[in-house]
């Protein structure tokens, strides 16, 4: 009786976990904890977060006595949006998380609230609805607050004109109000550019900063005016993980600035050779970042062709490097609109490493190369591509070479 005492005390010691041991540790560092008052049944919560990598992660509960408490483990300060819902069945408020901007019958109330989170801890104190709630400890949401009080109004504006004209277009099938439409967009699009610039400047020490020139430089970055604001902020945010990559843009933005030497590449071309841009050195190089289905590529290539036409047999050459991932296409395009110099490309989109040397994230783009190999303008299309190969080569006063 003895032994199976002993024998039993070892097995429990050996399958039972001792405290701290053997459980799974909580790497949850962001906490939203919320009470609301006056809650209505049958209400849930719902947080889904955008990473500035694009992934997301999203998680929902049920509102319990009027509180409720959500973790995650957020990786870097990212955009996300609050769901308070209020739903007409348990059924429905039971079946687990619902990604935003879902559309279903059985929701008869919600709000959204756009912030700007970070590892901590945010609370949230409401009444009844996020209207008149206190968003409390943590300073990148306030941070959000202040910019949404400028760019919110216009916003509205754009989505309530937006409305407006599909709404007459629907009804009489008329366009003509498009042009001025699109004028007014741009122009509101402006002014919400202007308050993120003033935020910035105002806000060094702000993620929300960090992300705001992620916004403001888009795909084709203008280094002459991104740079000096990046380089006001302070060092915890230009070493946030947005901070480090916004940097890492900047440098291979600066590769297409006037003044560099041209970065070379050895690249396979249309027809399976290899080609190097080197080999080019002593002549003007246009070199040029395109997409063959991309219709603002595609509206630039007769500017191209004339540009080629007028200038090669005077020292001119072009090396389109493509964006494409299908071969045909490619080819088919380069056929139909008569791109008569270089092509490379190795077929992988936005992962194409001569892309990816010079930091092009948006098409089209370009550089343009003097015989030395120095960069001497950058992005010019349509009359400015134009005007500034007049002005290098002064055909009148030059014979071909």
């Amino acid at each position: 009786m003895q032994k199976l005492d002993v024998v039993l005390g070892l097995l429990i010691l050996f399958f039972v976990p001792w405290p701290g041991k053997c459980q799974q540790k909580d790497s949850s560092n962001l906490i939203i904890k919320g009470h609301f008052k006056n809650v209505r049944p049958l209400s849930k919560v719902l947080v889904t977060i955008v990473t500035g990598s694009g992934h997301r992660k999203s998680d929902s509960v049920k509102i319990v006595s009027g509180s409720f408490v959500l973790k995650f483990r957020l990786d870097e300060p990212s955009i996300a949006w609050i769901d308070f819902r209020r739903f007409k069945t348990p059924e429905e408020r039971d079946k687990g998380v619902r990604y935003l901007f879902t559309q279903y019958d059985s929701v008869y109330n919600h709000e959204l609230l756009s912030t700007f989170l970070e590892p901590g801890v945010l609370t949230i104190d409401a009444d009844s609805s996020f209207s008149t709630a206190k968003f409390m400890g943590m300073q990148s949401h306030s941070d959000w607050e202040i910019l949404h009080r400028t760019i919110g109004p216009i916003e509205k504006k754009i989505f309530e004109e937006n409305q407006a004209y599909w709404r007459r277009q629907q009804k009489n099938n008329d366009t003509t109000g498009l042009f001025a439409e699109r004028q007014m967009a741009n122009a509101l699009q402006q002014q919400i550019a202007d308050c993120k610039l003033q935020f910035v400047k105002t806000h060094p020490d702000s993620y929300v900063s960090v992300h705001c020139l992620w916004e403001l430089a888009g795909g084709n970055i203008n280094y002459d005016f991104i740079n000096p604001l990046f380089v006001s902020l302070t060092y915890r945010m230009k070493f946030s993980k947005e901070g480090k990559d916004l940097s890492e843009r900047l440098k291979l933005a600066s590769k297409m600035q006037p003044g560099f030497p041209f970065t070379d590449f050895t690249a396979t071309d249309v027809k399976g050779k290899t080609f190097q841009l080197s080999s080019l050195k002593g002549k003007y190089i246009l070199l040029d970042f395109w997409v063959s289905w991309w219709r603002p590529c595609q509206m630039e290539n007769p500017n191209k062709v004339l540009a080629y036409e007028k200038y090669h047999h005077h020292g001119l050459e072009i090396v389109s490097v493509s964006l494409d991932t299908v071969n045909v296409a490619w080819e088919f395009a380069i056929e139909k609109d008569h791109l008569s110099w270089y092509h490379v490309s190795d077929l992988t989109g936005k992962y194409d490493r001569v892309a990816q040397a010079y930091g092009i994230t948006a098409v089209p783009q370009n550089i343009l190369i003097d015989p030395n190999g120095m960069i001497i303008a950058h992005n010019l299309y349509g009359e400015d591509l134009q005007k500034k190969l007049k002005e290098l080569f002064d055909v009148e006063n030059k014979p071909a070479s």
